[in-house]
């Protein structure tokens, strides 16, 4: 989506320093009040940002031209073959 429109991400602190992606120390620190904490300001900064946005149309089109001049010149290409499609059952298992 990123290469056809301009994206945002938040980063908070939720987990203890140095706590392996996608492992049990993350999993068993997910209901520390720290994970809250760092998912709720996260939460609220992605809603006053959206917020914010939806008053001021000045500062969508000054992300748009900015993200245009970024892209000017660069092209998404798919790294899937173009013989590559969908299985008839959808995914379906």
């Amino acid at each position: 989506m990123s290469w056809f429109t301009p994206t945002m991400q938040v980063t908070t602190a939720c987990y203890a320093k140095d706590t392996p992606g996608h492992s049990w120390q993350q999993v068993a620190q997910g209901k520390r009040p720290l994970c809250y904490n760092g998912m709720m300001t996260a939460a609220k900064v992605m809603a006053l940002t959206g917020a914010q946005l939806l008053v001021d149309p000045q500062a969508v089109a000054d992300m748009r031209a900015e993200f245009d001049a970024a892209m000017e010149g660069r092209t998404y290409e798919c790294p899937l073959p173009e013989s590559m499609r969908p299985s008839a059952d959808n995914g379906n298992l």
